[in-house]
């Protein structure tokens, strides 16, 4: 790989091919990492885990694989801003992360994602963390790259390690549908996908990662349950994958942080979706902090996310 530009501070398209390449080996090592515990969790699964002071649930596994992403940016992109949705920072002085984790929580760190650096990791080691601990295969990884200078996502991944299924996009080029990912492959074994072309609300499915959540959050989501071709909860960031490469029409989702949303936005873009949130606004990560969250509409086509709007809107 490339690592020339190490000093870049703009949003150069090669830089961000590089950039594309490493993280697609993080996939690999994330995914690598994942799957010893979660056949340990397929013969024994249990939701009685340690849980974070939002309730959700957090494993050994999600702390370990965000840790080895960590070291693994912090060797090759040194200068580079790392936020992650278990908390531990970037470590200022370049020593290994690592060291003397088991003594300091790393729910207890800051993220250095409102820092001056030109890019910014933002990482989900395990999305679907449920999925994950009950023995279900539709967990995922998600990696993203920011830029401080454009303001926008330069590069998103999504990787489900059990299906072995990735999507990847750098903004302004087609996403990548890898079907069968291979790490030590990263240039072969991909198509170009995009979104299907519904735009009836009757005639589409819609995922959620969870639909109760929804209509907790907004009443009006359960008309969807009611409208909708179909509905399912093959939801966190699988449903995304099967959003980008047209298998379901959409993705109604409440409650979701920088690291959650970050890698879908150029991936959703690059294979010609509509991305906005339940009130019809643009999403941008700018405007969200670590501790911030927001509703999610990610749909195939304008028509069938403005269907979604009007029915959450309605009285």
């Amino acid at each position: 790989m490339n690592t020339a530009g190490l000093s870049h501070t703009y949003a150069d398209t090669q830089f961000i091919r590089d950039c594309r390449e490493f993280a697609l080996n993080l996939a690999g090592l994330a995914g690598t990492h994942s799957l010893a515990p979660y056949e340990k969790h397929k013969q024994k699964p249990s939701m009685y885990l340690e849980r974070k002071q939002d309730n959700s649930i957090v494993t050994q596994t999600d702390r370990d694989i965000e840790l080895l992403l960590r070291a693994e940016i912090q060797r090759v992109y040194p200068h580079h801003g790392i936020i992650g949705e278990e908390g531990g920072s970037k470590n200022e002085s370049n020593e290994n992360p690592a060291k003397d984790y088991n003594s300091r929580s790393a729910n207890n760190v800051s993220n250095n994602y409102n820092s001056t650096l030109a890019y910014q990791w933002i990482l989900d080691p395990i999305d679907g963390t449920k999925s994950f601990v009950t023995g279900v295969p539709l967990y995922t990884t998600l990696i993203a790259l920011y830029s401080l200078q454009t303001r926008r996502v330069q590069l998103g991944v999504i990787y489900a390690p059990q299906t072995q299924e990735l999507c990847s996009a750098i903004t302004g080029e087609p996403m990548r549908y890898y079907w069968q990912f291979d790490k030590n492959k990263p240039n072969t074994g991909f198509v170009e996908k995009t979104v299907s072309k519904t735009t009836q609300l009757e005639k589409a499915t819609i995922v959620s990662y969870d639909w109760g959540a929804c209509v907790r959050h907004n009443s009006n989501a359960v008309s969807l349950l009611e409208k909708a071709a179909c509905t399912r909860t093959w939801g966190d960031g699988f449903g995304y994958i099967l959003l980008t490469t047209g298998r379901i029409d959409a993705v109604v989702d409440p409650t979701m942080h920088v690291w959650d949303i970050a890698a879908l936005i150029p991936i959703i873009e690059s294979a010609g979706g509509f991305l906005s949130d339940w009130k019809g606004n643009a999403i941008s990560i700018t405007d969200v902090s670590e501790d911030a969250s927001m509703d999610v509409i990610a749909a195939c086509t304008p028509e069938l996310g403005k269907a979604i709007l009007t029915q959450l809107a309605s009285s």
